[in-house]
């Protein structure tokens, strides 16, 4: 399917109006018809990276790209619940932003190499979403930036269920203990360790992941996620 639809694509603009008749496409930020992403959206998602202080401390920088709102949840929501694969490109972009901003004011140390890490996600959660989102759009950011990479390093033990809903303190309970290391990490050979994710809200997924990662002697110099 993906295929014929870039054969069509190529076909101009007569080609491009048939395909969205048969699989109309919208902006997974605010939803106007007719493009993937929009270049309102695009511009609303470039701001500066901000500090965030969580409920809880994972005792180290924690940076978001901005408030979840507008075309940011937009974006993580058509990944999440809406299966939008191709939104990983402009998260993937916007994390490549973050990362290269928070290089350029010594936040991240520019002259090395940084290696991603994207927080866990329930199995169940990802076989419904057909993969992780978060691996693949902090797969796209790895190839837009110079010495990175990726490494799916963490999984959730049994036992762990939907966040939504939860409260800080029952986020706590629901994850403590229960993040784990599946393989043993590559050498840092100096690059950086980063904690990527989509959505911060209380902290407590990331203090489990920087423990776990920890105890696997991999210490994580920042936190860096889309929205917070």
């Amino acid at each position: 399917m993906l295929a014929g639809m870039d054969v069509v694509e190529g076909l101009g603009s007569l080609g491009r109006s048939f395909v969205d008749l048969l699989a109309p496409r919208e902006c997974g930020g605010c939803r106007t018809r007719g493009v993937l992403w929009c270049a309102d959206c695009a511009r609303r998602t470039r701001g500066e990276p901000c500090r965030l202080r969580p409920v809880f401390d994972p005792g180290v920088p924690v940076y978001s790209g901005g408030r979840y709102g507008g075309p940011r949840r937009g974006a993580v929501l058509a990944a999440k619940a809406g299966g939008r694969r191709d939104m990983a490109a402009p998260l993937g972009e916007q994390l490549a932003r973050l990362l290269a901003q928070l290089r350029g004011r010594g936040a991240l140390a520019p002259r090395r190499g940084l290696r991603l890490v994207p927080a866990p996600t329930r199995w169940r959660s990802s076989r419904a979403r057909g993969g992780d989102p978060v691996l693949r759009f902090a797969a796209v950011a790895s190839r837009a930036l110079p010495n990175t990479d990726v490494e799916d390093l963490l999984r959730y033990r049994l036992g762990v269920r939907d966040s939504v809903g939860l409260g800080a303190g029952q986020r706590r309970a629901n994850v403590r203990g229960r993040v784990r290391v599946r393989a043993v990490p590559a050498p840092a050979a100096g690059r950086l360790t980063v904690l990527v994710d989509d959505v911060l809200t209380s902290g407590a997924t990331a203090c489990e992941a920087i423990r776990a990662l920890a105890g696997a002697g991999v210490p994580v110099a920042a936190v860096v996620v889309i929205a917070g």
